[in-house]
């Protein structure tokens, strides 16, 4: 059975009503895009730009066809921007029902006495590995008879903006996770998809291992490229490359505590140079809990050497300060508000001062001339004796 037959089958099998909320490629529009441009080769004249007449036969030659490109490539990329946009959020979905935390943990936990909620969502993993492995191979094969139809190489240098774009499904940080997720939901590798996913964590190059065909497929390597060890406390970027947090925000220059989200928006992949990927970095949860299960004795040696690290590492300036002035700030306004509010004075009835009598607005007339009053001193104002002016007594 040809893909295109398998696809259709795929679209309108028994997963139609999880498919019908979701986007996908189509690969048939596609494929009679690509009939079209063979056809109107065919029709145009020997002189026109696609090449000679013997040419036309079998295949358009132009390297960049201008009746592919306006609807071919456009229609593709929207598709595959799409189809990661749901294929993350149904992800992040899922992962938040299986990771909660609080009131919430409770209430699934309340609906577990009625519903059977793991095969549900056993379930929904399944048919997301299989939605985003069936796009991408649509998308694989179309792009092939791209290159085919115009003896070209325009279709693989648009999986490589893909991957720029970060829209490349296979890639995906969130495939990794929902692996991850797959293989902790079950408690070990054997289940309907032990024959796709796998991970290797006893040997020195850690893997997780797709298979998607016999022909196809994908190792995730688990190593982070800065202490090239397995991840800890791990994070992707946007381009696809995992690290320990540590590492990556030493890599970023920031305090473990800020975090990934404060690092400067040009800060480049250590990997592979690229700008802004740190701002949609995903913390990879369910990853953490697989290796956290499976390598028991690393991840407490692991752990003790962070906490040992965090307590051993030299405090900056600018963290000494900033605490040492919320400290501060604390403590003052505790200091304050415990004395209460200012009581006005009851001699002055809170205006610091009676008006002088001895004198007008502080001079007083003599033989040779106008002098400051000796009383209020040229302030035109006595003040009180048990306010000194201020105009309050005492505090509470």
């Amino acid at each position: 059975m040809k893909f295109g037959e398998t696809f259709t089958e795929y679209l309108h099998g028994d997963q139609e009503w999880f498919l019908d909320k979701c986007s996908h490629v189509e690969y048939k529009q596609l494929k009679k895009v690509l009939k079209s441009c063979r056809k109107s080769c065919k029709e145009a004249p020997a002189s026109s730009s696609c090449g000679s007449e013997s040419n036309h036969e079998e295949f358009c030659q132009c390297e960049s066809c201008p009746l592919c490109d306006q609807k071919f490539f456009s229609e593709l990329i929207k598709e595959a921007s799409e189809i990661a946009g749901c294929f993350s959020s149904r992800v992040r979905h899922l992962l938040h029902l299986h990771i909660s935390n609080g009131l919430q943990r409770y209430m699934l936990r309340l609906r577990h006495c009625f519903t059977n909620d793991k095969e549900l969502m056993a379930q929904q993993s399944r048919m997301l590995i299989e939605y985003v492995t069936m796009n991408a191979i649509a998308i694989r094969k179309i792009l092939k008879k791209y290159d085919k139809v115009h003896s070209s190489i325009n279709g693989r240098n648009f999986r490589t903006k893909m991957r720029a774009e970060h829209i490349e499904l296979l890639q995906s940080p969130w495939l990794i996770e929902l692996g991850a997720f797959y293989i902790n939901f079950n408690g070990t590798e054997s289940g309907d998809l032990s024959n796709q996913f796998s991970c290797d964590l006893g040997s020195d190059r850690p893997v997780m291992t797709l298979t998607i065909s016999d022909s196809l497929k994908l190792e995730y390597s688990l190593t982070c490229a800065i202490c090239l060890d397995t991840v800890f406390n791990s994070y992707a970027l946007s381009c696809g490359h995992l690290f320990c947090k540590a590492c990556a925000c030493s890599a970023a220059s920031v305090m473990i505590f800020e975090g990934l989200k404060a690092v400067d928006p040009e800060t480049r992949c250590p990997v592979c140079r690229e700008e802004g990927v740190y701002a949609n970095s995903v913390r990879m949860v369910e990853l953490d809990l697989l290796l956290k299960n499976r390598c028991k004795e690393y991840w407490r040696e692991r752990l003790h050497d962070e906490r040992a690290d965090g307590f051993d590492r030299p405090v900056d300036t600018q963290t000494f300060i900033v605490t040492v002035s919320v400290l501060v700030a604390i403590s003052l306004s505790l200091f304050l508000g415990l004395k209460g509010d200012p009581v006005p004075c009851e001699k002055c009835a809170g205006n610091g001062g009676t008006k002088c009598v001895f004198c007008n607005d502080g001079k007083m007339k003599k033989e040779t001339g106008l002098v400051d009053c000796r009383v209020c001193k040229g302030a035109g104002m006595v003040l009180c004796k048990k306010c000194a002016g201020s105009g309050y007594s005492r505090r509470l």
